[in-house]
């Protein structure tokens, strides 16, 4: 059974990519890597095979779910025990992904998230970037969305939108099955908490991007927000296979 497989999806990340691959290279060399190739038009999919990674090229930008869900499948289907997702624009730490999978090795979560909420590190000079910490207006968002999706979960929720995440083989058979399509992370959490899944979230910082920029203005934010909030509402209602 193959161990550890690390899911990257990515959609015009030519300029971060290759560092994110060398990144997890440097840490973990004995972990896979994918990259989800999400209708890149930009020679994402080339930089990351020169830089190691295997490649799941999608026909066209589908979006986060999608490519997310994809790479699930092939974890699955390739029996991996342990996978970890993480962004491919370089704000996700390369050096924290052994304490995100601690808890999983041990057997304690079946999921562990990272939480630029928890903790109180500072970001080593030796990691080559500086500390993101999201706008006034976003930590905004992201404090409303934690104390909305805590309390339909009864459970608290620090950082629900925050995509740095392991998992063992019950959680990924789950989301290759579940995972929603559309800004999926809301609703993703509260499928999740409804299967049963035991989550844990531990500290984490998020770096600035590598290269690219972000494709979430003032207006499309607004969408996302509304967007999310119905699909979770929706998902309160779905019934989900443990």
């Amino acid at each position: 059974m193959n161990k550890v497989l690390i899911i990257i999806p990515a959609y015009n990340e030519k300029k971060s990519i290759g560092g994110v691959v060398m990144g997890v290279k440097n840490t973990l060399p004995e972990a896979d890597i994918l990259v989800v190739n999400d209708g890149s038009t930009d020679g994402t999919s080339g930089e990351a095979r020169q830089a190691g990674a295997m490649v799941l090229d999608l026909p066209c930008n589908m979006g986060l779910g999608v490519a997310l869900q994809s790479g699930f499948i092939f974890a699955h289907k390739r029996d991996y025990r342990f996978v970890v997702r993480m962004d491919g624009d370089g704000q996700h730490r390369p050096s924290e992904l052994k304490a995100l999978l601690a808890p999983i090795e041990r057997g304690d979560s079946d999921m562990v998230v990272g939480s630029r909420f928890l903790g109180k590190d500072v970001i080593p000079s030796a990691e080559g970037h500086t500390e993101c910490r999201p706008t006034a207006a976003r930590r905004a968002g992201i404090r409303f969305f934690s104390a909305f999706l805590s309390l339909l979960l009864g459970k608290t929720i620090t950082d629900p939108t925050y995509g740095f995440q392991a998992m063992n083989r019950k959680a990924v058979s789950f989301f290759a099955r579940e995972y929603p399509p559309d800004y999926p992370e809301l609703e993703a959490r509260l499928l999740a908490q409804k299967a049963g899944l035991n989550i844990t979230e531990i500290p984490s910082r998020m770096l600035q991007r590598t290269g690219g920029v972000s494709s979430i203005d003032f207006f499309n934010s607004i969408y996302i927000v509304i967007e999310a909030l119905t699909s979770t509402i929706v998902g309160m209602f779905r019934k989900v296979e443990n």
